[in-house]
């Protein structure tokens, strides 16, 4: 069984925890990393859709960074909601080893980390577009290839999601958790607390080294799963009353 999260737009470099190797995809990033400083700056300005400031710090970090030195865990690295309330620092060390056998992290510029990968920080979203193509034209299937064969749940973004999920063959078995609440009479998804949940739940499935997916049918952390709106495809909880 393999858990797939989203990379994170926040990141902090730390190379005090020890990683264990390059990413599978360590010359592919080599290469997106020379497509991105081909570009003007005018037009990487307008690739990362931000401001002048933010744009002069990103291509700081940008031509300083060599993808082989200086290197921080990938777990260790991401810094958003998911990657908090997964804290996964903090794990045992026997969580820690499953976390590294069972979790993966999509990235647009790395395409699939292992949690003890050592990366460097960047600004490279999945959902972003080259001129002679997006990231899902270029990573391709190539992603989707590491996870053959394995139980895949989906904890990821639906833009992370895709470049994985387009890509099933068949027999492939590919579980999407979805967290919902109500709102105006109906589940929806919220955004914020869906990630803070994602964290949760990845947390909780290292803390119990989780192989069975049926398994995943027991968390709780304000959630309950509910069978009326799940499938074999499809586990969704529910905050609060339904």
């Amino acid at each position: 069984m393999k858990i797939i999260l989203s990379s994170a737009k926040t990141m902090r470099e730390d190379p005090s925890p020890a990683c264990t190797d390059l990413p599978v995809f360590a010359d592919e990033a080599e290469h997106l990393l020379a497509k991105l400083r081909a570009l003007t700056p005018q037009q990487r300005k307008k690739f990362w859709g931000c401001s002048d400031k933010l744009a002069a710090a990103n291509d700081e970090i940008l031509f300083q960074t060599d993808l082989r030195k200086d290197l921080t865990p990938a777990y260790a690295c991401f810094e958003g909601t998911v990657f908090r309330h997964a804290d996964f620092r903090s794990l045992s060390g026997t969580a820690k080893e499953y976390m590294q056998e069972h979790v993966r992290i999509l990235s647009g510029l790395y395409g699939i980390l292992k949690p003890y990968d050592g990366i460097r920080s960047y600004r490279l979203e999945m959902g972003s577009s080259f001129s002679d193509g997006s990231m899902y034209a270029y990573w391709q299937d190539r992603i989707c290839a590491q996870l053959h064969g394995e139980i895949i749940v989906d904890l990821a973004s639906k833009e992370y999601a895709q470049a994985v999920s387009r890509y099933l063959r068949e027999g492939d078995r590919y579980i999407t958790v979805t967290f919902k609440q109500m709102k105006n009479g109906r589940p929806v998804v919220q955004a914020t607390a869906s990630k803070a949940a994602r964290g949760d739940m990845a947390r909780w499935i290292c803390e119990r080294g989780i192989t069975d997916p049926e398994e995943l049918k027991e968390f709780r952390n304000g959630y309950t799963y509910e069978e009326s709106l799940s499938s074999a495809d499809e586990f969704v909880f529910m905050k609060g009353q339904l």
